[in-house]
């Protein structure tokens, strides 16, 4: 962007998060906040208890999105 560039690391999983976190920097930018700044708080963002939670147990990958 014309604001610079940042790599991010997600804590969530499926490629529409990424879209999501794509829309949330456009807002954010829009609103001249800072990018490092916003990218600090994408990074830390964790989804809510029970949405796509991941664990293995032995050799079972469990992904837990029992919200509902």
């Amino acid at each position: 962007t014309t604001h610079g560039s940042q790599q991010a690391r997600l804590k969530l999983i499926g490629e529409h998060q990424i879209r999501n976190a794509v829309c949330v920097l456009a807002v954010g930018l829009s609103l001249k906040l800072d990018l490092q700044n916003l990218v600090r708080q994408l990074e830390s963002f964790e989804i809510q208890f029970n949405r796509g939670r991941i664990f293995q147990k032995q050799d079972w990958l469990i992904i837990d999105d029992t919200y509902n």
